[in-house]
């Protein structure tokens, strides 16, 4: 009982001499308020602060390897595909022969002007080379005096003039073609003549070549009319020929030039064929305009005078009905001298 009482008491002893070694904090200090607050502060920050570091750890501005190697490398050049371009060339048939196609770059029309041009040049070497050796062995060959026969023959001839050239029919490397000539003679005169001629077509030289003719027609010779080369030019040698005006007259037909046309028409023949009584120029228009048009096909000179000629004309004529037809007609012509013009005389 007593060693209870004596703990007791020296238990009491200690907790007094706590409470008087830890001072309380007054409520309120002398001063104002901020001293209040910075007391208040400064009891509850640590003891003990972290040094500040100097320096920034090398690690903290390296970028780390993976990071460096998901970025796309940079790409100096830019390369864009390249464009293509495929050309697609036309070409006309070679026909049953198999050997492949080759492009026909030339008209037969433009070879038969081309060639007859240098015929007039004297350029027989050319000329000569045009013509293959099918036809040199039937038209030119050793025995009918070769190259030199063919030069002496074309020395005689002053000059070949190519009034129409018509293609009868082409198929690939083959042309056939009527050539309508009028050949003015060193002597002096003049015929027509109308020949056709087989063409082929040579690949490596890039023209065609005369391969054979398979129709000639002995030329005309007017009778009784013949001029020395002394008297150059002659009426006969006029400013237009037969065949020329009949392709202009029905030239004007077709563009419905129907005054020009009639003014084409002497006396004799309108006498005959358009008069008063046949209704004159109001009959020939109406005549004229039931035609659609005229495709005038080939014209033959029959005969050829001092100032007049016969022609023989085959035209197809399409009428306004649709109605198709051809047609041979012969006319005969009368030159105007003060008009350089044939006439329609009969």
């Amino acid at each position: 009982m007593k060693r209870t009482a004596l703990i007791l008491l020296l238990a009491v002893w200690v907790l007094s001499a706590c409470v008087q070694t830890v001072p309380s904090v007054p409520t309120v200090l002398p001063g104002n308020a901020i001293q209040t607050a910075v007391v208040q502060t400064l009891t509850a920050q640590p003891t003990s602060i972290p040094p500040t570091p100097t320096s920034v750890p090398a690690t903290a501005t390296a970028i780390p390897v993976s990071a460096t190697a998901a970025l796309p490398s940079p790409t100096a050049t830019v390369t864009l595909p390249t464009p293509t371009v495929t050309l697609t060339p036309t070409y006309i048939s070679q026909g049953s022969s198999g050997q492949g196609y080759v492009p026909v770059t030339q008209a037969p029309t433009d070879f038969i002007r081309y060639y007859y041009a240098q015929i007039n040049f004297g350029n027989y070497p050319l000329t000569w080379s045009l013509l293959d050796a099918n036809f040199i062995n039937r038209n030119n060959n050793a025995s009918q005096g070769g190259y030199a026969g063919y030069v002496a023959f074309w020395d005689t001839v002053h000059e070949v003039i190519v009034q129409n050239v018509y293609v009868d029919s082409q198929s690939g490397y083959y042309a056939v073609v009527t050539v309508v000539s009028q050949y003015q003679w060193k002597s002096g005169l003049v015929t027509y003549s109308t020949d056709a001629f087989h063409l082929i077509y040579n690949t490596s030289r890039a023209t065609w070549m005369f391969d054979s003719p398979y129709q000639s027609y002995a030329p005309y010779y007017p009778p009784a009319y013949y001029y020395p080369p002394a008297y150059y030019p002659q009426p006969y040698y006029t400013s237009q020929s037969p065949t020329q005006f009949i392709l202009y007259y029905f030239s004007q037909i077709n563009s419905a030039n129907y005054p020009a046309a009639w003014s084409l028409l002497d006396a004799n023949f309108i006498s005959h064929n358009n008069n008063a009584s046949q209704g004159g120029y109001a009959s020939y228009v109406a005549y004229w305009d039931t035609i659609y048009h005229v495709n005038v096909q080939s014209v033959s000179v029959v005969s050829l005078g001092n100032a007049t000629a016969t022609v023989s004309v085959y035209a197809i004529y399409t009428l306004n009905s649709g109605v198709v037809a051809g047609y041979t007609t012969a006319y005969n012509l009368v030159y105007n001298y003060s008009r350089s013009t044939w006439l329609f005389d009969s």
